[in-house]
């Protein structure tokens, strides 16, 4: 009945706007392509064809095409990303790059404008902190990228880039509802004038969630600020506040998900367990300043200064336990463009310090944790035209890290062992916008302060060790006439000491060495002026190659995921777009012998309709048409034989107006 409402409604919203079909379309100006250039691959603008890796570079357009509420939404369709949801309402999403399974959101470095969102316990990435409508676009590098970005960038760097303040005043205004009485607001304004701008952008969104006990609500504010001084000098800030309340649906056994997919995961009384109060409170401010000053042939100095404090009230299986965590960060970076005899070169150097101070208070289990860790990096990369196509890029990270553990009545000094990254690559443009390139490198990831703490005794497992990363990657990116754009990779990679959570230890621990191989192809092709085809493909084979579980897959990695779909228009302001995600078969979470089923694989259709009229946009988006009935996260408990299932919403719609002025 659902579906047949929202077809009719879209049938409506067609019928409305079937006059406009018979008004003579205005000519377009002539499509100039343009040189794309990237961030994230140098820390510094680039064009992409000159950077030995696969680069993904999602703009605005695409963003608000996609009817995504967050990030990760935004990049689910990618072939080299896995997504997966926990609780179905959004506040608890991890990112897959590489075939790392439960930990996988460890080893993705993300940031925003280069200030750095990674956690430094085992919470993710909080990607409500983050509003859409102020990200102006969002470039994804594929593969490890240590050398400038140091710690978590194992399986790639997501840099997410705001809006910056322009000439006059511009801005937007969102509204929408949905499912599950779901609201949002979004508003964002642009103000610059001569040497002086601003953007300011707000958001709210609240929902009751697919589940019982899964209510959200978040509100969040973005500002940037920018002065230039003189020509040669750029100061700039930013501030980021967020709030979020969110509930926590739990786990279900298979048998409460046969009976009520949609329930909350029930009490324990026998084991004295009362989760009728799960829900966390977060409360995020991020704060950066930054000098950039271009001196011509002197070359680009840019230093930031940042601040992030979190706070967190938690409560889960009924267990009450509070967070707060400071971060300062100092990050210099130097760019000078000069040639070497008669070839182009770029050098960028840098330096990186951090510093967290992380406290817990497990108040309901009597544990109290005051943690310390530093870190300082120093980094250089060097490209090097050897042709006027060709250019090799060289780099290398030196990074010390060390930790204070401190429990009530314990304290314990650890040093992380100093490590080195590089990177070496080629990168060779046969085409206009086209490369093909090819690079080796080592990466490496530190223990998250939680990771070396056992928690069910309070002590510290002076035993971790970091992880340490080898890879070798290939590909080629072709962009005929800008009718066929081919992004295609393969990679391969090992793993020494990746660090797991065992079960029945309680612990973690480090598998011996893990080999990750595969590849992913995403592809458009426009059929015609208005018509528009796309799909994406990854493969990823990841095991463990040594100890006891020598052969074994990677619980929760999915060998083969993928999309497909058709965009039309826009037609006279209407622009209509339908597509197929597919997420194959994978092993459920703990089962590192490979003796279980495995988790069933799953296909989704989401569909996308948007009428622009002047300055005004109406939209629809519908998500999991057809209802299907899955779970991107599902665990196996060993002690208790028990699986463990987070179902996911079926049937998801929404619908909203924009204005632009």
């Amino acid at each position: 009945m659902k579906k047949a409402l929202v077809f009719l409604m879209m049938g409506v919203f067609l019928a409305g706007t079937t006059a406009a079909w018979a008004q003579e379309e205005p000519a377009q100006a002539e499509e100039v392509m343009m040189d794309e250039v990237v961030v994230t691959a140098t820390r510094f603008e680039r064009e992409t064809e000159k950077v030995p890796a696969k680069v993904t570079i999602i703009d605005r357009e695409d963003i608000e095409k996609s009817g995504a509420h967050n990030v990760p939404e935004v990049l689910r369709n990618l072939g080299g990303v896995h997504v997966r949801d926990m609780d179905g309402n959004r506040m608890n999403q991890t990112l897959d790059m590489g075939g790392f399974g439960e930990g996988s959101q460890h080893r993705t470095a993300v940031l925003i404008n280069g200030r750095r969102l990674n956690p430094v316990d085992l919470s993710n990435v909080r990607w409500s902190t983050i509003s859409l409508d102020m990200v102006e676009r969002i470039e994804v590098m594929h593969g490890g990228n240590a050398v400038l970005y140091g710690d978590n960038a194992m399986g790639g760097v997501i840099n997410i880039i705001t809006r910056r303040p322009e000439e006059g005043v511009q801005g937007d205004v969102e509204a929408s509802v949905g499912s599950f009485d779901t609201f949002g607001t979004r508003a964002a304004v642009n103000m610059g004038r001569d040497r002086f701008g601003m953007v300011v952008g707000v958001n709210h969104y609240q929902s009751d969630g697919y589940r019982d006990r899964s209510e959200v609500e978040n509100y969040g504010l973005f500002t940037r600020l920018e002065a230039d001084p003189t020509d040669a000098l750029r100061i700039y800030g930013e501030v980021d506040a967020n709030k979020a309340e969110y509930e926590i649906p739990g786990a279900l056994t298979r048998q409460q998900k046969r009976d009520d997919r949609k329930q909350a995961q029930p009490d324990d009384p026998a084991w004295g367990i009362f989760r009728e109060d799960d829900k966390t409170n977060d409360q995020d401010l991020a704060l950066s300043f930054g000098l950039e000053s271009d001196v011509s042939e002197y070359g680009i100095l840019d230093m930031q200064f940042t601040y992030h404090q979190q706070d967190r009230e938690r409560t889960m299986d009924g267990l009450y336990s509070e967070f707060d965590i400071n971060t300062w960060g100092f990050t210099p970076k130097y760019i000078l463009d000069r040639p070497l005899g008669k070839m182009d070169n770029r050098l960028t150097l840098g330096l990186d310090f951090y510093r967290t101070e992380y406290d817990a208070d497990f108040v309901d289990m009597g544990n109290e944790f005051d943690h310390v860790q530093r870190s300082w990096s120093g980094y250089l990369q060097n490209e090097l035209e050897l042709l006027d196509n060709l250019v090799l890029n060289l780099g290398a990270r030196y990074q010390d890290t060390d930790y204070r553990l401190k429990k009530k009545g314990l304290s314990r000094e650890t040093t992380g062992d100093p490590e080195w990254a590089w990177n070496a690559g080629l990168a060779y443009s046969f085409w206009e916008h086209s490369k093909i390139y090819a690079r080796a490198y080592q990466a490496f990831r530190y223990p998250l302060v939680d990771e070396y703490m056992i928690l069910s005794t309070g002590d510290v497992n002076m035993d971790l060790e970091h992880e340490t990363q080898q890879g070798y990657e290939a590909g080629v990116g072709w962009d005929f006439r800008n009718v066929l754009q081919l992004d295609l990779r393969g990679f391969y990679f090992t793993v020494d000491d990746e660090i797991v959570y065992d079960n029945i230890k309680e612990m973690n621990i480090n598998l011996n060495e893990t080999e990750h191989k595969g590849g992913d192809l995403d592809i458009t092709y426009k059929v015609m002026d208005k018509v528009r085809l796309f799909a994406s493909v990854g493969y990823i084979d990841a095991k463990i190659t040594s100890g006891d579980h020598d052969g074994n897959t990677i619980p929760l990695v999915p060998e083969w995921k993928g999309h497909a779909g058709v965009e039309l228009g826009r037609f006279n302001g209407i622009l209509f777009g339908l597509q197929s995600n597919y997420v194959g078969e994978r092993y459920y979470g703990n089962d590192y012998d490979n003796v279980l089923d495995k988790m069933s694989s799953y296909n989704t259709w989401d569909a996308y309709l948007s009428y622009k009229r002047n300055q005004w946009e109406f939209f629809g988006h519908a998500k999991n048409l057809f209802g299907e009935t899955y779970s991107d996260e599902a665990f196996y408990n060993e002690w208790d034989d028990r699986y463990s299932y987070y179902p996911q919403p079926e049937e998801e719609y929404m619908v909203g107006v924009r204005y632009k002025f």
